[in-house]
């Protein structure tokens, strides 16, 4: 499901008793062609966002303050979707 949201593949795995090894590949140019829509709904399916996000998704009417803060933290996000250590933050959530 994470390397849905993710642009990270899971090459290779191994499951240990009490930990796991991975191989991943972060397919960084995937994620130059997601527009703000596709990185907050990727987002969105695991966290929960801000309150400006959710009223973009939503389609909510948004000044061009709100507009600019949400595409701001659509790049914030979008960093997040190619990063390793939130791949591994997001595996280690119950």
């Amino acid at each position: 499901q994470l390397s849905q949201v993710f642009a990270i593949d899971i090459c290779a795995h191994a499951v240990m008793h009490n930990h796991l090894h991975l191989v991943l590949h972060v397919d960084s140019e995937q994620v130059k062609s997601w527009s703000v829509d596709e990185v907050l709904t990727r987002w969105h399916q695991l966290f929960k966002g801000t309150l400006l996000t959710q009223q973009y998704a939503k389609k909510q009417a948004l000044d061009k303050f709100q507009l600019a803060m949400v595409e701001s933290t659509a790049k914030v996000y979008k960093q997040r979707l190619i990063d390793i250590s939130w791949f591994m933050r997001s595996l280690n959530e119950p």
